[in-house]
């Protein structure tokens, strides 16, 4: 819940994981939150859902502590999701919840194809 991004992105993610992770209780069964560790410290947040109703898997949250922000951390996680994503094998289409002014998540984003 303490989990911090940059003072820049903080309008992108303001509401936290309180949010996240009371859609994730609500809608258990097509809601998947992660937690990302570094040895024992929480560096990051990531959770994705099965939109029955669209066909497709949907990443609507990802995070990376401020201070491991530029690591790679977000890439890594990122290609680590859409391969479990692939291997499930459910849908065959994968979207992004991203607000227009968010460039970093922007820039990550198309770094990896999207």
């Amino acid at each position: 819940m303490r989990l911090k991004v940059k003072e820049e992105q903080f309008e992108y993610v303001e509401n936290g994981n309180y949010v996240a992770l009371a859609k994730a209780y609500v809608y258990r069964d097509t809601v998947f939150p992660y937690a990302v560790y570094n040895d024992d410290e929480i560096i990051g947040f990531i959770q994705y859902r099965h939109m029955e109703k669209l066909g497709n898997y949907l990443i609507d949250k990802i995070m990376i502590k401020d201070k491991w922000q530029g690591k790679g951390y977000g890439t890594k996680l990122m290609e680590l999701v859409i391969n479990i994503l692939k291997d499930d094998s459910k849908y065959r289409k994968l979207c992004l919840s991203v607000h227009v002014d968010n460039i970093s998540a922007l820039n990550l984003y198309k770094k990896l194809g999207f």
